[in-house]
């Protein structure tokens, strides 16, 4: 078996260790973006490879934004992923406020 970095954000800053051509291992990802790593194996007679893509995010919050079904919370008026005192205070700042056309 044998790991490679297929695809990286920036060249050269995945590292697998020297024991990359183990069934599990492990990699460490330094920068934010999307990693492809390539498993290939062969067993005397044939070979076959896969893929696997990780995505690294800045923080939580940007990876549950990422996620196909992610729903904000209701209230959640800066999308930080928390309703908290930010986004009640962005609601009292409109709170009476009317933005409909005038007659």
């Amino acid at each position: 078996m044998q790991w490679t970095v297929a695809s990286e954000p920036n060249a050269g800053t995945a590292a697998i260790p020297i024991f990359g051509n183990a069934e599990d291992t492990s990699i460490t990802l330094t920068a934010v973006g999307r990693y492809v790593l390539k498993l290939e194996a062969f067993d005397g007679e044939y070979t076959s490879s896969d893929t696997i893509t990780i995505d690294v995010y800045n923080d939580s919050c940007e990876a549950a934004r990422s996620l196909p079904n992610y729903q904000p919370l209701v209230g959640d008026l800066n999308r930080d992923c928390q309703v908290d005192g930010v986004d009640f205070a962005l609601l009292a700042e409109d709170w009476l406020k009317d933005n409909s056309l005038a007659e």
